[in-house]
Protein backbone atom coordinates (compact mmCIF):
# COMPACT_ATOMS: atom_id res chain seq x y z
CA UNK A 1 0.00 0.00 0.00
CA UNK A 2 1.27 3.46 -0.89
CA UNK A 3 1.36 5.44 2.33
CA UNK A 4 2.96 8.51 0.76
CA UNK A 5 0.67 11.46 0.18
CA UNK A 6 0.38 12.86 -3.33
CA UNK A 7 -0.77 16.41 -3.96
CA UNK A 8 -2.26 18.01 -7.02
CA UNK A 9 -3.35 21.53 -7.91
CA UNK A 10 -5.08 23.21 -10.79
CA UNK A 11 -5.89 26.69 -11.97
CA UNK A 12 -8.95 26.82 -14.17
CA UNK A 13 -11.90 28.82 -15.43
CA UNK A 14 -14.87 28.69 -13.08
CA UNK A 15 -17.72 26.85 -14.78
CA UNK A 16 -20.52 27.81 -12.47
CA UNK A 17 -23.19 25.48 -11.19
CA UNK A 18 -25.72 25.13 -8.38
CA UNK A 19 -25.94 27.69 -5.59
CA UNK A 20 -24.12 26.87 -2.39
CA UNK A 21 -24.02 28.12 1.15
CA UNK A 22 -21.87 27.31 4.13
CA UNK A 23 -19.24 28.57 6.49
CA UNK A 24 -16.41 27.86 4.06
CA UNK A 25 -17.70 30.13 1.30
CA UNK A 26 -15.47 33.20 1.55
CA UNK A 27 -16.29 36.18 -0.67
CA UNK A 28 -15.28 39.81 -0.42
CA UNK A 29 -18.15 41.80 1.09
CA UNK A 30 -16.48 45.13 1.86
CA UNK A 31 -15.58 47.83 -0.64
CA UNK A 32 -12.10 47.64 -2.11
CA UNK A 33 -10.06 50.60 -3.28
CA UNK A 34 -8.82 50.93 -6.85
CA UNK A 35 -10.37 50.35 -10.24
CA UNK A 36 -11.15 46.67 -9.62
CA UNK A 37 -13.54 47.51 -6.76
CA UNK A 38 -16.57 47.78 -9.01
CA UNK A 39 -15.73 44.53 -10.76
CA UNK A 40 -15.31 42.74 -7.44
CA UNK A 41 -18.60 44.15 -6.18
CA UNK A 42 -20.35 42.95 -9.33
CA UNK A 43 -18.98 39.45 -8.84
CA UNK A 44 -20.38 39.36 -5.34
CA UNK A 45 -23.87 40.12 -6.59
CA UNK A 46 -23.86 36.95 -8.70
CA UNK A 47 -25.26 33.69 -7.39
CA UNK A 48 -22.54 31.53 -5.84
CA UNK A 49 -21.88 28.29 -7.67
CA UNK A 50 -20.66 24.85 -6.71
CA UNK A 51 -17.01 23.96 -7.15
CA UNK A 52 -15.92 21.27 -9.58
CA UNK A 53 -15.80 17.99 -7.70
CA UNK A 54 -12.35 16.50 -7.04
CA UNK A 55 -13.11 13.43 -9.11
CA UNK A 56 -14.05 15.41 -12.19
CA UNK A 57 -11.28 17.89 -11.66
CA UNK A 58 -8.46 15.37 -12.06
CA UNK A 59 -8.81 15.21 -15.85
CA UNK A 60 -7.40 18.33 -17.52
CA UNK A 61 -9.74 17.79 -20.46
CA UNK A 62 -12.76 17.67 -18.21
CA UNK A 63 -11.45 20.50 -16.07
CA UNK A 64 -11.86 23.04 -18.83
CA UNK A 65 -13.73 22.20 -21.99
CA UNK A 66 -14.49 24.63 -24.83
CA UNK A 67 -17.86 26.30 -24.44
CA UNK A 68 -20.41 27.88 -26.73
CA UNK A 69 -19.32 31.22 -25.33
CA UNK A 70 -16.67 31.58 -28.01
CA UNK A 71 -19.32 32.05 -30.68
CA UNK A 72 -20.03 35.75 -31.30
CA UNK A 73 -23.75 35.06 -31.52
CA UNK A 74 -23.90 32.75 -28.52
CA UNK A 75 -21.09 34.39 -26.64
CA UNK A 76 -23.35 36.58 -24.57
CA UNK A 77 -26.28 34.78 -23.00
CA UNK A 78 -29.56 36.36 -23.96
CA UNK A 79 -27.81 38.24 -26.72
CA UNK A 80 -29.21 39.54 -29.99
CA UNK A 81 -28.63 37.89 -33.35
CA UNK A 82 -25.51 40.00 -33.86
CA UNK A 83 -23.81 38.85 -30.67
CA UNK A 84 -24.71 41.82 -28.47
CA UNK A 85 -26.25 41.44 -25.03
CA UNK A 86 -30.00 41.84 -24.86
CA UNK A 87 -30.64 45.11 -23.04
CA UNK A 88 -33.12 47.93 -22.83
CA UNK A 89 -32.57 51.12 -24.78
CA UNK A 90 -29.22 51.65 -26.48
CA UNK A 91 -26.89 51.04 -23.54
CA UNK A 92 -25.26 48.04 -25.23
CA UNK A 93 -25.77 49.16 -28.82
CA UNK A 94 -22.06 49.56 -29.61
CA UNK A 95 -20.71 46.54 -27.70
CA UNK A 96 -20.00 43.26 -29.47
CA UNK A 97 -17.94 40.11 -28.98
CA UNK A 98 -14.84 38.99 -30.85
CA UNK A 99 -15.73 36.83 -33.89
CA UNK A 100 -14.16 33.41 -34.34
CA UNK A 101 -12.38 34.56 -37.51
CA UNK A 102 -10.48 37.22 -35.55
CA UNK A 103 -9.39 34.71 -32.90
CA UNK A 104 -7.92 32.42 -35.54
CA UNK A 105 -5.98 34.81 -37.73
CA UNK A 106 -4.11 37.12 -35.35
CA UNK A 107 -0.45 36.31 -34.50
CA UNK A 108 0.65 34.29 -31.51
CA UNK A 109 -1.95 31.55 -31.86
CA UNK A 110 -5.70 31.82 -31.30
CA UNK A 111 -6.84 34.26 -28.67
CA UNK A 112 -8.24 32.36 -25.72
CA UNK A 113 -11.16 34.74 -25.67
CA UNK A 114 -11.48 33.65 -22.08
CA UNK A 115 -12.73 30.27 -23.22
CA UNK A 116 -9.54 28.23 -23.02
CA UNK A 117 -9.18 24.73 -24.46
CA UNK A 118 -7.90 22.86 -21.41
CA UNK A 119 -6.62 23.11 -17.87
CA UNK A 120 -2.98 23.95 -17.22
CA UNK A 121 -1.67 21.59 -14.57
CA UNK A 122 1.65 21.16 -12.82
CA UNK A 123 3.53 17.89 -12.61
CA UNK A 124 2.72 15.65 -9.66
CA UNK A 125 5.50 15.86 -7.07
CA UNK A 126 5.38 14.00 -3.76
CA UNK A 127 1.73 13.33 -4.31
CA UNK A 128 0.85 17.00 -4.84
CA UNK A 129 -0.58 18.61 -7.96
CA UNK A 130 -2.02 22.00 -8.92
CA UNK A 131 -4.04 23.20 -11.91
CA UNK A 132 -5.24 26.53 -13.24
CA UNK A 133 -8.42 27.12 -15.23
CA UNK A 134 -10.20 30.21 -16.51
CA UNK A 135 -13.98 30.43 -16.16
CA UNK A 136 -16.85 32.93 -16.52
CA UNK A 137 -16.88 35.72 -13.96
CA UNK A 138 -20.24 34.83 -12.44
CA UNK A 139 -19.27 32.04 -10.06
CA UNK A 140 -18.06 32.03 -6.50
CA UNK A 141 -17.90 28.77 -4.61
CA UNK A 142 -17.45 27.01 -1.33
CA UNK A 143 -15.18 23.94 -1.23
CA UNK A 144 -16.90 20.56 -1.64
CA UNK A 145 -17.49 18.45 1.46
CA UNK A 146 -14.86 15.93 0.35
CA UNK A 147 -12.23 18.67 0.33
CA UNK A 148 -12.62 19.89 3.90
CA UNK A 149 -9.25 18.71 5.16
CA UNK A 150 -6.32 21.17 5.39
CA UNK A 151 -6.12 24.63 6.94
CA UNK A 152 -9.23 26.45 8.01
CA UNK A 153 -10.81 28.75 5.47
CA UNK A 154 -10.31 32.47 5.84
CA UNK A 155 -12.95 34.08 7.97
CA UNK A 156 -15.07 37.11 7.20
CA UNK A 157 -13.69 39.83 4.94
CA UNK A 158 -14.12 42.78 7.27
CA UNK A 159 -10.54 42.63 8.52
CA UNK A 160 -9.25 42.23 4.96
CA UNK A 161 -10.85 45.33 3.47
CA UNK A 162 -8.42 47.92 4.80
CA UNK A 163 -5.34 45.94 3.83
CA UNK A 164 -6.75 45.45 0.34
CA UNK A 165 -7.12 49.21 0.02
CA UNK A 166 -3.53 49.72 1.11
CA UNK A 167 -2.28 47.12 -1.36
CA UNK A 168 -4.26 48.75 -4.16
CA UNK A 169 -2.67 52.10 -3.37
CA UNK A 170 0.77 50.53 -3.21
CA UNK A 171 0.31 48.90 -6.60
CA UNK A 172 -0.78 52.18 -8.15
CA UNK A 173 2.25 53.95 -6.71
CA UNK A 174 4.67 51.45 -8.23
CA UNK A 175 2.97 50.87 -11.55
CA UNK A 176 1.29 54.17 -12.29
CA UNK A 177 -2.27 55.32 -12.74
CA UNK A 178 -4.17 52.39 -14.24
CA UNK A 179 -7.40 53.41 -16.01
CA UNK A 180 -10.65 51.81 -14.94
CA UNK A 181 -12.10 49.17 -17.26
CA UNK A 182 -15.14 50.35 -19.25
CA UNK A 183 -18.58 49.87 -17.72
CA UNK A 184 -19.54 47.28 -20.34
CA UNK A 185 -16.66 45.09 -19.18
CA UNK A 186 -17.28 45.46 -15.44
CA UNK A 187 -21.01 44.83 -15.85
CA UNK A 188 -20.57 41.76 -18.02
CA UNK A 189 -20.75 38.25 -16.56
CA UNK A 190 -19.51 36.47 -19.68
CA UNK A 191 -16.02 35.30 -20.49
CA UNK A 192 -15.77 36.44 -24.10
CA UNK A 193 -13.61 39.27 -25.39
CA UNK A 194 -15.74 42.37 -25.89
CA UNK A 195 -15.08 45.61 -27.73
CA UNK A 196 -17.00 48.85 -27.45
CA UNK A 197 -15.13 50.64 -30.24
CA UNK A 198 -12.21 50.08 -32.62
CA UNK A 199 -9.90 51.33 -29.86
CA UNK A 200 -10.93 49.42 -26.71
CA UNK A 201 -11.26 45.72 -25.86
CA UNK A 202 -11.82 44.12 -22.49
CA UNK A 203 -12.36 40.72 -20.94
CA UNK A 204 -13.43 39.67 -17.45
CA UNK A 205 -13.02 36.21 -16.01
CA UNK A 206 -12.31 34.15 -12.92
CA UNK A 207 -9.10 32.15 -12.55
CA UNK A 208 -9.65 29.12 -10.31
CA UNK A 209 -6.61 27.64 -8.59
CA UNK A 210 -7.17 24.21 -7.03
CA UNK A 211 -4.87 21.95 -5.00
CA UNK A 212 -5.12 18.18 -4.44
CA UNK A 213 -3.35 15.61 -2.33
CA UNK A 214 -3.32 11.87 -3.05
CA UNK A 215 -3.02 9.53 -0.05
CA UNK A 216 -3.22 5.76 -0.56
CA UNK A 217 -4.70 6.36 -3.99
CA UNK A 218 -7.48 8.62 -2.72
CA UNK A 219 -7.53 12.09 -4.26
CA UNK A 220 -8.71 14.85 -1.94
CA UNK A 221 -9.14 18.50 -2.81
CA UNK A 222 -7.18 20.47 -0.23
CA UNK A 223 -7.67 24.06 -1.27
CA UNK A 224 -9.03 26.52 -3.80
CA UNK A 225 -8.64 30.20 -4.61
CA UNK A 226 -10.65 32.30 -7.05
CA UNK A 227 -9.21 35.39 -8.67
CA UNK A 228 -11.50 37.89 -10.39
CA UNK A 229 -9.43 39.16 -13.30
CA UNK A 230 -9.95 41.95 -15.83
CA UNK A 231 -7.81 42.28 -18.94
CA UNK A 232 -8.21 45.72 -20.54
CA UNK A 233 -6.64 46.88 -23.80
CA UNK A 234 -7.25 50.49 -24.90
CA UNK A 235 -5.37 51.44 -28.09
CA UNK A 236 -4.99 54.68 -30.06
CA UNK A 237 -6.03 55.22 -33.68
CA UNK A 238 -3.55 58.09 -34.02
CA UNK A 239 -0.66 56.55 -32.05
CA UNK A 240 1.22 53.26 -32.31
CA UNK A 241 1.77 52.90 -28.55
CA UNK A 242 -0.71 51.27 -26.19
CA UNK A 243 -0.89 49.40 -22.88
CA UNK A 244 -2.49 46.08 -21.94
CA UNK A 245 -3.64 46.25 -18.31
CA UNK A 246 -4.36 43.33 -15.97
CA UNK A 247 -6.28 43.54 -12.67
CA UNK A 248 -6.54 40.58 -10.25
CA UNK A 249 -8.52 40.41 -6.99
CA UNK A 250 -8.83 37.45 -4.60
CA UNK A 251 -12.54 36.77 -4.08
CA UNK A 252 -12.49 33.32 -2.44
CA UNK A 253 -9.95 31.00 -0.86
CA UNK A 254 -9.74 28.06 1.52
CA UNK A 255 -7.32 25.38 2.64
CA UNK A 256 -3.84 25.10 1.17
CA UNK A 257 -4.63 27.81 -1.41
CA UNK A 258 -5.04 30.56 1.19
CA UNK A 259 -2.48 33.28 0.56
CA UNK A 260 -1.00 31.56 -2.51
CA UNK A 261 1.38 33.73 -4.50
CA UNK A 262 0.26 35.29 -7.81
CA UNK A 263 2.58 36.53 -10.53
CA UNK A 264 2.02 37.46 -14.15
CA UNK A 265 4.27 38.24 -17.10
CA UNK A 266 3.14 40.06 -20.24
CA UNK A 267 3.88 38.41 -23.57
CA UNK A 268 3.59 40.08 -27.01
CA UNK A 269 3.66 38.34 -30.37
CA UNK A 270 3.70 39.75 -33.87
CA UNK A 271 4.85 43.12 -35.15
CA UNK A 272 5.24 44.98 -31.87
CA UNK A 273 7.88 45.59 -29.20
CA UNK A 274 7.70 45.91 -25.40
CA UNK A 275 8.13 49.28 -23.68
CA UNK A 276 7.13 48.18 -20.18
CA UNK A 277 6.34 44.84 -18.55
CA UNK A 278 5.49 45.05 -14.84
CA UNK A 279 3.11 43.22 -12.52
CA UNK A 280 2.66 43.92 -8.81
CA UNK A 281 2.89 40.25 -7.83
CA UNK A 282 2.74 38.75 -4.36
CA UNK A 283 0.60 36.77 -1.95
CA UNK A 284 -3.18 36.77 -2.43
CA UNK A 285 -5.00 36.73 0.90
CA UNK A 286 -8.71 37.38 0.68
CA UNK A 287 -9.26 40.88 -0.71
CA UNK A 288 -5.77 41.31 -2.16
CA UNK A 289 -5.55 43.36 -5.35
CA UNK A 290 -2.71 43.04 -7.90
CA UNK A 291 -2.27 44.99 -11.13
CA UNK A 292 0.01 44.99 -14.14
CA UNK A 293 0.93 46.97 -17.25
CA UNK A 294 2.29 45.66 -20.55
CA UNK A 295 3.33 48.64 -22.67
CA UNK A 296 3.59 47.92 -26.39
CA UNK A 297 4.69 49.74 -29.54
CA UNK A 298 3.58 48.74 -33.03
CA UNK A 299 6.52 48.39 -35.42
CA UNK A 300 4.60 48.87 -38.69
CA UNK A 301 5.55 52.53 -39.11
CA UNK A 302 6.86 52.80 -42.69
CA UNK A 303 4.50 54.46 -45.17
CA UNK A 304 2.07 51.80 -46.37
CA UNK A 305 3.05 49.30 -43.66
CA UNK A 306 0.47 47.09 -41.91
CA UNK A 307 1.30 44.88 -38.92
CA UNK A 308 -0.52 42.74 -36.37
CA UNK A 309 0.19 42.21 -32.68
CA UNK A 310 -1.43 40.11 -29.98
CA UNK A 311 -0.57 40.50 -26.33
CA UNK A 312 -1.25 38.24 -23.39
CA UNK A 313 -0.48 37.56 -19.76
CA UNK A 314 0.91 34.33 -18.36
CA UNK A 315 -0.48 34.03 -14.84
CA UNK A 316 1.26 31.76 -12.33
CA UNK A 317 -0.07 30.72 -8.92
CA UNK A 318 2.14 29.04 -6.32
CA UNK A 319 1.18 27.65 -2.90
CA UNK A 320 3.74 26.38 -0.36
CA UNK A 321 4.56 22.72 -0.96
CA UNK A 322 3.05 22.65 -4.46
CA UNK A 323 4.55 23.17 -7.88
CA UNK A 324 3.40 26.34 -9.70
CA UNK A 325 0.41 26.24 -12.06
CA UNK A 326 0.40 28.63 -15.02
CA UNK A 327 -1.81 29.60 -17.92
CA UNK A 328 -1.50 32.18 -20.70
CA UNK A 329 -4.50 34.31 -21.61
CA UNK A 330 -4.17 35.99 -25.00
CA UNK A 331 -6.07 39.13 -25.90
CA UNK A 332 -7.66 40.04 -29.19
CA UNK A 333 -5.42 40.97 -32.11
CA UNK A 334 -4.41 44.59 -32.62
CA UNK A 335 -3.55 45.99 -36.05
CA UNK A 336 -1.19 48.93 -36.48
CA UNK A 337 -0.62 50.61 -39.81
CA UNK A 338 0.62 53.64 -41.67
CA UNK A 339 -1.60 52.96 -44.66
CA UNK A 340 -4.63 55.21 -44.19
CA UNK A 341 -3.23 58.21 -46.04
CA UNK A 342 -3.70 61.71 -44.74
CA UNK A 343 -1.30 64.60 -44.49
CA UNK A 344 0.86 64.19 -42.60
CA UNK A 345 0.83 60.39 -42.59
CA UNK A 346 1.02 58.75 -39.18
CA UNK A 347 0.88 55.29 -37.64
CA UNK A 348 -1.94 54.18 -35.38
CA UNK A 349 -3.60 51.04 -34.06
CA UNK A 350 -7.14 49.62 -33.96
CA UNK A 351 -9.13 46.46 -33.29
CA UNK A 352 -9.73 45.55 -36.95
CA UNK A 353 -12.70 43.22 -36.51
CA UNK A 354 -14.84 45.82 -34.72
CA UNK A 355 -17.42 47.39 -37.06
CA UNK A 356 -17.44 51.08 -36.18
CA UNK A 357 -20.54 53.06 -37.17
CA UNK A 358 -20.76 56.08 -39.44
CA UNK A 359 -23.94 58.09 -38.88
CA UNK A 360 -26.05 59.98 -41.38
CA UNK A 361 -28.26 62.68 -39.94
CA UNK A 362 -31.76 63.61 -41.05
CA UNK A 363 -30.63 67.19 -40.41
CA UNK A 364 -27.20 67.31 -42.07
CA UNK A 365 -27.66 64.71 -44.85
CA UNK A 366 -31.44 64.72 -45.03
CA UNK A 367 -32.05 63.12 -48.44
CA UNK A 368 -29.16 60.64 -48.15
CA UNK A 369 -30.31 59.60 -44.66
CA UNK A 370 -33.85 59.05 -45.95
CA UNK A 371 -32.57 56.90 -48.82
CA UNK A 372 -30.32 54.78 -46.57
CA UNK A 373 -33.24 54.24 -44.19
CA UNK A 374 -35.43 52.98 -47.03
CA UNK A 375 -32.65 50.81 -48.45
CA UNK A 376 -31.86 49.14 -45.13
CA UNK A 377 -35.57 48.72 -44.48
CA UNK A 378 -35.83 46.73 -47.73
CA UNK A 379 -33.32 44.18 -46.42
CA UNK A 380 -29.95 45.53 -47.54
CA UNK A 381 -27.09 45.07 -45.03
CA UNK A 382 -24.97 47.51 -43.06
CA UNK A 383 -26.93 48.46 -39.94
CA UNK A 384 -25.87 45.67 -37.55
CA UNK A 385 -22.77 43.87 -36.32
CA UNK A 386 -23.86 40.57 -37.87
CA UNK A 387 -24.47 42.16 -41.31
CA UNK A 388 -21.93 44.96 -41.70
CA UNK A 389 -20.55 46.45 -44.87
CA UNK A 390 -16.86 45.91 -45.68
CA UNK A 391 -14.61 48.44 -47.34
CA UNK A 392 -13.72 47.87 -50.99
CA UNK A 393 -10.66 48.76 -53.04
CA UNK A 394 -10.68 51.91 -55.18
CA UNK A 395 -11.08 49.75 -58.30
CA UNK A 396 -14.18 48.03 -56.91
CA UNK A 397 -15.55 51.36 -55.69
CA UNK A 398 -15.36 52.84 -59.18
CA UNK A 399 -16.97 49.80 -60.78
CA UNK A 400 -19.78 49.74 -58.19
CA UNK A 401 -20.51 53.38 -58.96
CA UNK A 402 -20.64 52.78 -62.71
CA UNK A 403 -22.97 49.79 -62.40
CA UNK A 404 -25.35 51.61 -60.04
CA UNK A 405 -25.59 55.10 -61.53
CA UNK A 406 -24.59 54.88 -65.20
CA UNK A 407 -28.06 55.87 -66.44
CA UNK A 408 -29.00 58.45 -63.80
CA UNK A 409 -30.89 61.47 -65.12
CA UNK A 410 -29.06 64.80 -65.19
CA UNK A 411 -30.85 67.25 -62.92
CA UNK A 412 -29.48 70.49 -61.51
CA UNK A 413 -28.82 70.21 -57.78
CA UNK A 414 -29.39 66.43 -57.75
CA UNK A 415 -26.99 63.48 -57.89
CA UNK A 416 -27.27 59.70 -57.85
CA UNK A 417 -26.82 57.94 -54.52
CA UNK A 418 -26.35 54.18 -54.18
CA UNK A 419 -26.65 51.92 -51.15
CA UNK A 420 -24.77 49.83 -50.11
CA UNK A 421 -22.06 52.42 -50.61
CA UNK A 422 -19.94 52.20 -53.74
CA UNK A 423 -16.91 52.05 -51.42
CA UNK A 424 -18.18 48.77 -49.92
CA UNK A 425 -17.73 45.21 -51.13
CA UNK A 426 -21.51 44.79 -51.03
CA UNK A 427 -22.10 46.84 -54.20
CA UNK A 428 -23.22 45.46 -57.57
CA UNK A 429 -19.81 43.89 -58.24
CA UNK A 430 -20.91 41.33 -55.61
CA UNK A 431 -24.03 40.48 -57.64
CA UNK A 432 -27.71 41.26 -57.42
CA UNK A 433 -29.83 43.87 -59.18
CA UNK A 434 -30.87 47.46 -58.67
CA UNK A 435 -33.95 48.57 -56.77
CA UNK A 436 -35.49 51.99 -56.17
CA UNK A 437 -38.38 53.70 -54.44
CA UNK A 438 -41.14 56.17 -55.23
CA UNK A 439 -39.79 59.71 -55.53
CA UNK A 440 -36.23 58.57 -56.32
CA UNK A 441 -36.57 59.51 -60.04
CA UNK A 442 -35.71 56.03 -61.32
CA UNK A 443 -39.21 55.10 -62.58
CA UNK A 444 -37.88 52.26 -64.76
CA UNK A 445 -36.27 50.44 -61.80
CA UNK A 446 -38.71 48.40 -59.66
CA UNK A 447 -38.77 48.24 -55.89
CA UNK A 448 -37.56 45.02 -54.30
CA UNK A 449 -36.57 43.41 -51.02
CA UNK A 450 -33.76 41.13 -49.95
CA UNK A 451 -30.12 41.23 -48.81
CA UNK A 452 -28.35 41.48 -52.19
CA UNK A 453 -28.21 44.17 -54.84
CA UNK A 454 -28.27 47.94 -54.42
CA UNK A 455 -30.79 50.74 -54.08
CA UNK A 456 -30.42 53.88 -56.20
CA UNK A 457 -32.03 57.26 -55.62
CA UNK A 458 -31.53 60.84 -56.78
CA UNK A 459 -30.66 62.96 -53.73
CA UNK A 460 -29.69 66.53 -52.98
CA UNK A 461 -26.23 67.16 -54.42
CA UNK A 462 -25.00 68.95 -51.29
CA UNK A 463 -26.19 66.06 -49.10
CA UNK A 464 -24.29 63.64 -51.30
CA UNK A 465 -21.11 65.74 -51.13
CA UNK A 466 -21.49 65.92 -47.35
CA UNK A 467 -21.86 62.14 -47.18
CA UNK A 468 -18.74 61.64 -49.29
CA UNK A 469 -16.66 63.90 -47.06
CA UNK A 470 -18.00 62.20 -43.95
CA UNK A 471 -16.95 58.78 -45.28
CA UNK A 472 -13.40 59.98 -46.02
CA UNK A 473 -13.00 61.27 -42.46
CA UNK A 474 -14.61 58.13 -41.01
CA UNK A 475 -12.32 55.76 -42.91
CA UNK A 476 -9.23 57.74 -41.89
CA UNK A 477 -10.07 58.30 -38.22
CA UNK A 478 -11.10 54.67 -37.68
CA UNK A 479 -8.29 53.28 -39.84
CA UNK A 480 -10.79 51.31 -41.93
CA UNK A 481 -8.77 49.46 -44.57
CA UNK A 482 -9.88 47.23 -47.43
CA UNK A 483 -11.90 44.31 -46.08
CA UNK A 484 -12.62 45.93 -42.71
CA UNK A 485 -16.24 45.88 -41.47
CA UNK A 486 -18.24 49.01 -40.71
CA UNK A 487 -21.85 49.96 -40.04
CA UNK A 488 -24.05 52.74 -41.40
CA UNK A 489 -26.61 54.20 -38.98
CA UNK A 490 -29.29 56.83 -39.53
CA UNK A 491 -29.90 59.27 -36.68
CA UNK A 492 -32.40 62.13 -36.23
Amino acid sequence: MNSHPTAHARISRDKGGESTTGARKRIIAGALAGTVAAALATALSASPAAAVSPAAAVSPAAALSPTAAVSPAAGIAGGTDDGRPAATGHRWADVTSEPASARRRAPGGPSTGLAATGAACSATVNGKRTCLEITPATSTTRPPASARTGPAAQTGPAAQTGSASARAGSASARIGEIPAPPWWCVETDFSVILAGSRTEACQRFVAVYTTWRTIDGVITETGQMKLLMTSHTPVHALDNEWTHYLHAGAIMSYGDAIGANLNAVGEPSGECSVRQNVFDGGSMPLGALRQGELGLTGTATAVGAIGYCRSGWTITVTAPGYNPASMTIRSTGIRCDNATGGNPRSAGCVIPWYAAAVTYSHVQQRTVAAHVEQAQGSGLPGATFDRPLTRASDTIRQRNRELACHDAVSLEGESCDEYPLASSQQGLTAGGTRRSFAGCLFPFIPSATGPTGVSVCMVDENDNWSQGGKMSVFYHNNRVLEGDPFRVLVVP
